[in-house]
């Protein structure tokens, strides 16, 4: 009971914090995306535009900008390895800010990120459906 009780305080959270992130940076998160991934791939970068819409389904609270390196790696795309290193990286970063909470969005990542699902929040999301771990 003490769990649930746990777990909707923090749904009720979620609902309560500012879900805003500057668009302004915009132009530099892409720069810097299209930067990473080129390091990592060379010229084979992604055909799709990158986009961040801040911590996608999670409030953006002092934890954003580890978001924003995890949808760089996201857009990007690569192998069932680069993937698991982005989400563990998701999670250090979060939890170095507000504990456990990254482990939380760690988890959430590892099974809704899979870049078999037809959403814009799947793993490799900067190339068409269907490419997978590539």
């Amino acid at each position: 009971m003490k769990k649930i009780f746990i777990g909707l305080i923090f749904l009720s959270f979620l609902f309560i914090v500012d879900q805003s992130f500057v668009s302004g940076d915009l132009p530099a998160l892409t720069q810097q995306a299209f930067i990473e991934c080129q390091a990592q791939r060379g010229t084979n970068t992604p055909p799709l535009p990158f986009h961040y819409d801040g911590c996608t389904l999670w409030p953006n609270g002092t934890w954003v900008e580890c978001c924003a390196e995890h949808d760089s790696a996201y857009w990007c795309g690569g192998s069932a390895g680069d993937r698991l290193k982005a989400d563990v990286a998701l999670g250090i970063c979060v939890n170095a800010k507000v504990p456990r909470i990254g482990s939380l969005m760690q988890r959430t990542v590892r099974v809704t990120g899979v870049p078999w699902m037809p959403w814009n929040v799947r793993w490799g999301f900067g190339w068409k459906y269907g490419k997978g771990y590539k």
